[in-house]
């Protein structure tokens, strides 16, 4: 299960290009809170392709320009390729992504359902938005508002549809004006009609906790859809959970635990000690042993061989074994002459590193 994270977006009254810009990108703001990043991103860019895009170029009259301005700014950043105007870049990102669609349709794309259902919200937003209709939802982890509110021609809301076991939608009241009366706050349900002006109206949905199997509490997955004078607006909200306070003490107890075995293991130190052994014939071979009353508490770390050498006459002994011994206990060493040129005297000496934690 996964927490909900806010999608709250900060809007100030705007020109109506930017409103529906900024409006409808952030409903994206939602998608893949179960998938990596990289796979929402490559989800986002393969739905906008496929909506707004012809081969190698952008799909004409697909979008007014409130539309494909929002279109543009939804675009992930590793796929925005650049452009002067908003026509421009998405031209851009349909000719490279046409060009590479078999490197990106290669990466691996998660096709979950709260990625598909969030791309739809924000296709209906583009839609509804670019005919005079706005549509602001907030996200929190056990509420959900959708401000709503129009252009400058007339619109209402006609509708609101949902489960009633897992929201309840509540409008606000309306001030009474010189030529209304002013209505109360009431239950929004699929009757509700309410005129749209200027102002936000907004739909505060509470959602209802449910017993889980494990004793947790979930927040099920919930569908909001408002219907308005030029359309409808659908979203999804995806699951999420109070886990019982059990789990966060067990959790606690765990983290007790590692800090723990972190500062102890800060406290232990490793203690190593050298041993030789030498030999002295024409083939010497020697083991460098770990003293006896070692052995119980110490293990074999390396070791190595070392051998004299003649300088006066260029030829030097051969080291032809450097290897631990048989049971580990020490570095065995066998060295042997040069080709043709006897050493009598060849000394060859072994070094065992032994070790142990304290």
């Amino acid at each position: 299960m996964f927490r909900i994270l806010s999608g709250v977006i900060a809007v100030a009254f705007m020109p109506f290009n930017a409103y529906g810009q900024d409006i409808c990108s952030g409903l994206l703001s939602y998608t893949g809170r179960d998938i990596s990043n990289e796979s929402r991103q490559n989800a986002i860019a393969a739905d906008l392709y496929t909506q707004h895009c012809e081969g190698s170029s952008a799909r004409q009259g697909s979008s007014t320009s409130v539309g494909l301005e929002a279109v543009v700014k939804a675009i992930p950043i590793k796929f925005n390729y650049g452009g002067a105007s908003s026509s421009e870049k998405l031209n851009n990102f349909c000719k490279v992504y046409d060009s590479r669609r078999a490197e990106f349709v290669s990466e691996i794309i998660d096709t979950s359902i709260v990625v598909r259902e969030a791309l739809e919200a924000f296709n209906a937003c583009v839609s509804l938005s670019a005919s005079g209709i706005y549509f602001n939802p907030k996200v929190g982890r056990n509420i959900l508002v959708v401000d709503v509110r129009r252009g400058s021609d007339d619109a209402s809301v006609r509708g609101v549809t949902y489960d009633p076991n897992l929201l309840e939608c509540r409008l606000p009241p309306t001030a009474a004006g010189k030529d209304s009366a002013g209505e109360p706050a009431a239950v929004a349900d699929a009757n509700t009609i309410r005129t749209l002006d200027g102002s936000y109206l907004p739909i505060t949905c509470i959602r209802k906790l449910q017993d889980g199997a494990d004793g947790e509490k979930i927040y099920p997955r919930a569908e909001l859809t408002i219907g308005t004078s030029r359309g409808s607006f659908f979203m999804a909200v995806p699951q999420d959970a109070e886990l019982p306070l059990k789990y966060a003490s067990e959790i606690s107890l765990r983290m007790d635990a590692i800090d723990k075995s972190v500062s102890s293991s800060k406290n232990r130190n490793m203690i190593c000690d050298i041993v030789t052994a030498s030999d002295q014939r024409q083939y010497p071979s020697v083991t460098a042993l770990i003293p006896e009353d070692k052995r119980a508490t110490h293990v074999l770390t390396g070791g190595g061989c070392a051998m004299n050498d003649y300088r006066e006459t260029g030829h030097n002994g051969t080291t032809i074994q450097s290897r631990p011994n048989e049971d580990r206990t020490g570095w065995y060493c066998f060295a042997g002459d040069p080709p043709n040129t006897p050493l009598p005297n060849l000394r060859v000496t072994a070094y065992a590193v032994y070790c142990a934690v304290r």
